[in-house]
């Protein structure tokens, strides 16, 4: 709903109309609303595509025919690169936009094998976080076994000789040369894992893309190079990493196994990000104080005098008053031989730990 909310509001804009009432809160909330009316939306399950599985996919592609060396480069391709469906697929259509074709899809020259077949490097046109059309460089490198992307990639090149460099970079047929399509594409991957042995499942889009993160989690990558590798500039990159069963289990073991607790107040303790209690003790909750002691005040105040340049040998005048769980105050702070006021500070912060 959302997204047809986007469309009309784009469409607004273009005609000049005034767009204020789509920040009205009464439109939020009648969408949260018919968000627990009619319930979220069905999400499709995707099965990933990690390593183990693309080598059951690839053994099933032995033969040497110029369809399965296509499929054998644009699988590996797009495990290794993790690569969207849209980077390394286009439909027939696409291909009426003439010269304009490379600026925005793959072709041959969009791939070169550097450093004697150790890696290659890809240059996609265009991204869907690139607003201008920069594109980028992916640099991938050779995995050495039956799923390696450059030796795929170099066998493919080797037998494609016969189309120009501005080509798509694949293509269905040696000769027919037609679309290589999102369809082609997930139906030879259901095919192809029914075969080895992988069931239905949901092979679809995104199998690539989430089979390569889910598997860099796997082997142990952290989190922030699994961004890098994947390209992604947000925290969506999280909602692609899958966890099997086994690893929940083994999780939920190592948090229930027995540990030996830290020392509270530990410095060990401290920083592993232990709260820390406050100078007094933990009070019972009846017994908490409605506001802040004013042994903290006067140990700010004089922790704040010591971090000073010129420490005032003064104590500062502090005006307060006390309200529920927030306390309110004006500081001044007074340097010898100059009682001028310095600096105003009024700060409210409530008293909970």
């Amino acid at each position: 709903m959302k997204l047809y909310l986007a469309g009309i509001k784009s469409y607004q804009l273009d005609l000049g109309i005034e767009c204020s009432e789509y920040t009205d809160p009464r439109l939020e909330r009648t969408i949260q609303g018919i968000k627990l009316d009619h319930g979220e939306p069905y999400r499709r399950t995707r099965t990933p595509l990690t390593h183990p599985y693309l080598l059951q996919i690839l053994s099933r592609l032995r033969a040497h025919n110029y369809e399965n060396t296509v499929l054998q480069a644009a699988f590996t391709l797009a495990f290794a690169g993790f690569l969207p469906f849209g980077e390394f697929t286009y439909k027939g259509a696409d291909m009426e936009m003439g010269p304009a074709f490379a600026q925005w899809f793959l072709t041959k020259k969009s791939v070169r094998i550097r450093g004697e077949g150790t890696h290659m490097e890809l240059s996609l046109p265009s991204l869907k976080t690139d607003l201008f059309q920069k594109g980028i460089t992916v640099t991938i490198a050779a995995s050495h076994d039956n799923a390696c992307p450059v030796r795929a990639m170099k066998r493919f090149l080797a037998s494609d000789t016969h189309r120009p460099v501005h080509s798509p970079l694949f293509c269905i047929g040696k000769y027919k040369q037609l679309p290589f399509t999102g369809e082609y594409v997930v139906n030879q991957l259901q095919e192809l894992a029914r075969g080895a042995g992988l069931g239905d499942g949901s092979w679809n889009v995104l199998s690539f893309r989430r089979g390569a993160a889910t598997w860099a989690a796997e082997v142990g990558i952290p989190e922030t190079d699994i961004q890098t590798l994947g390209r992604w500039r947000s925290d969506a990159y999280k909602a692609s990493i899958e966890y099997s069963a086994e690893d929940q289990i083994s999780l939920s073991s190592r948090f229930q196994a027995p540990q030996n607790p830290l020392p509270r107040g530990s410095q060990a303790c401290l920083n592993t990000g232990t709260r820390r209690e406050p100078p007094y003790g933990r009070l019972p909750t009846r017994q908490k104080p409605t506001h802040l002691p004013s042994v903290w005040i006067h140990r700010w105040l004089r922790s704040s005098a010591a971090r000073a340049a010129k420490p005032s040998p003064y104590p500062p005048a502090v005006e307060h008053l006390s309200s529920r769980n927030k306390w309110h105050g004006i500081a001044w702070d007074v340097t010898p031989g100059d009682i001028s006021l310095l600096s105003l500070s009024i700060f409210s912060f409530p008293y909970s730990y």
